[in-house]
């Protein structure tokens, strides 16, 4: 009688053998896009087809070669971050003045007419502020934001046009 149960669990075990049912692998598709676009991670489950987008902000220091290619296409939206004194003194054309040392910057710069969704070309005198700058600005939703690498001063240097 006691062959009977063990018997019995004898079946129970090699009858129910457990299926192991594999997970599917994750693809991921990573789209390499330009340091001046907006960079953008696309994951796909296979199981449930549903895909996400990861939005990285595009903050970069760029040297002055390249953003005055920029500037020169003149459909940029171009912001001097120096003081209303240092704007006056010399700007490069086309530029809008918020003034980085005012306690409500970023907040002035988010509320005002500036598109969020595209590029925005910073500068100030020699890149200090403006490398700063960057950080505060994506806080406040902007996604694209340049810095001209040693400001004005290097811009100057480099013999691009100034206007006073």
């Amino acid at each position: 009688m006691k062959i009977i149960p063990l018997l019995l669990a004898l079946v129970l075990f090699t009858g129910c053998k457990q299926e192991k049912k594999s997970v599917s692998a994750i693809k991921s598709k990573t789209e390499t896009v330009t340091k001046k676009e907006l960079a953008i991670t696309t994951k796909t489950t296979e199981k449930s087809a549903v895909t996400k987008q990861v939005v990285t902000p595009a903050m970069a220091t760029i040297s002055p070669e390249e953003f005055k290619k920029v500037v020169d296409t003149g459909n940029v939206q171009l912001i001097d971050i120096r003081t209303q004194r240092e704007f006056m003194q010399n700007r490069i054309k086309g530029a809008v003045m918020f003034d980085f040392y005012k306690r409500t910057f970023a907040n002035d710069m988010s509320s005002s007419k500036l598109d969020k969704s595209k590029p925005i070309y910073i500068y100030c005198h020699t890149g200090r502020r403006s490398g700063i700058a960057l950080k505060q600005l994506s806080a406040v939703g902007f996604t694209q934001v340049y810095d001209l690498k040693g400001g004005i001063a290097q811009w100057a240097r480099k013999g691009y046009p100034i206007e006073k």
